[in-house]
This record gives structure tokens, C-alpha cells and sequence, in this order.
């Protein structure tokens, strides 16, 4: 795959600018500084220590305007709300969501996910615990930063038995006090400090 996508790379490249220096590796490109949509409270120090020039953003959550229909449906019961999403790649297992749905939960908030990138900024931002069942690539990574930083758990999709997601929900939904502080701190962090204003500021203090 690399090497496939590193010829189309250097394809289009010598369309642009037939005097260009072709690439060893498309996937290692990067600009002059590197925007990682991710908390660097969760980053290993070892692995960015390796990375070209570059600036954490946290998340880039967006706005969205109030459903009306939405608002009065979570209006007419008092039964928290646990958000489950399996992303858009590779996601189609009525398996793993059939164990879910056996599995939940009247209980607090609570984000159910792969473990994609997005899922994963966006419950941080809005300081809310993970039950992970990573599917593929960069998900094992995420969930097992969210262990190592204790403020979500993992489970295998292909074993995972409802008993064994409601257990470790009812684990998340009462996370321990120091736990759920730094939990707190770092959505207060990515909340006062937008993706999008942490990208301008690193892209004006960059010389370019």
C-alpha cells in the first residue's frame, strides 16, 4: 500500500513540478508543522519526542445547532443517556451492537465506541468516561491511551460478552475521584482551548 501510494504521490508531484524531489514515502510527508488532532495529555512523551515540528490541538469539536425534536424527546424522561457509536469505517457488526444494546444501562453518561479519533476528542471534550471495543488501525492506540490514562476501558468486539460491557460500564459510570478530576481538567482544557484556535496559534508562531 505505501509503496502503491507513494507512486501516485510522486505521479501528481511531477505533474505540479517535474523539477521536484520525488518522495521515499508519501506517508511520512508533512508540512512545515504538523497539526495532530488529539490531547497531548494522552500522547506518549517517547513517541512525541519523534515527531517533525508539530502542535497538539486537543479536538476540533464543532457547533451544531439545537434539534428542536431531539431537545423534547431527552426532555420526556429522566433516564440518563449512554451514546454508543461504532464510526463509519468498518462498522458494520450487529454483533458487537447487539451486545451492547443487551448490555445498557440505566445508569449515568457514558460513551460506548470504537475507539476512532473523533469519538474519542469529542467525549474527552465533553469529559465523559469510554467504553472502547477498538475494530482496526489507529483505535487499538487510542483505547489503550484512554487505559493507561485511566479514564476508559477496553474490551475485545470479537469475545465481548454483554455481562462484560455492563460490568465495565458500571466500572466507568463510577470512576474513582481522582480519576474523574483529571477527567474533568482536561474537557475544561479542550473546551477553553478550541482545536481551531490552538491550529492558528501554532501556524502564526511557525516561520515559515
Amino acid at each position: 500500500m505505501r509503496d502503491g501510494f507513494t507512486q501516485q504521490w510522486n505521479d501528481a508531484l511531477t505533474t505540479l513540478d517535474s523539477g521536484a524531489t520525488p518522495s521515499g514515502d508519501a506517508f511520512a510527508e508533512t508540512g512545515d508543522v504538523l497539526l495532530l488532532n488529539y490531547p497531548e495529555e494522552l500522547h506518549p512523551l517517547e513517541r512525541t519526542n519523534l515527531l517533525p515540528p508539530h502542535a497538539f490541538l486537543g479536538s476540533a469539536v464543532r457547533t451544531e445547532p439545537v434539534d428542536a425534536e431531539v431537545e423534547a424527546w431527552l426532555a420526556r424522561g429522566d433516564r440518563p443517556i449512554v451514546y454508543v457509536s461504532l464510526g463509519s469505517f468498518l462498522s458494520v457488526r450487529g454483533d458487537v451492537l447487539a451486545a451492547i444494546a443487551e448490555a445498557l444501562l440505566a445508569h449515568s453518561a457514558l460513551a460506548v465506541s470504537h475507539g476512532g479519533n473523533n469519538s474519542v476528542t469529542e467525549a474527552l471534550t465533553a469529559s465523559v468516561p469510554l467504553l472502547l471495543l477498538p475494530l482496526s488501525t489507529d483505535q487499538f492506540a487510542g483505547a489503550a491511551a484512554l487505559e493507561d490514562a485511566r479514564l476508559g476501558e477496553a474490551l475485545d468486539p470479537n469475545s465481548a460478552s454483554p455481562t462484560e460491557i455492563r460490568d465495565a460500564a458500571q466500572r466507568l459510570l463510577a470512576l474513582p475521584e481522582p480519576a474523574r478530576r483529571r477527567l474533568d481538567a482536561l474537557g475544561a482544557s479542550l473546551v477553553a482551548s478550541p482545536g481551531a484556535h490552538r491550529a492558528r496559534a501554532a501556524l502564526l508562531a511557525h516561520e515559515f
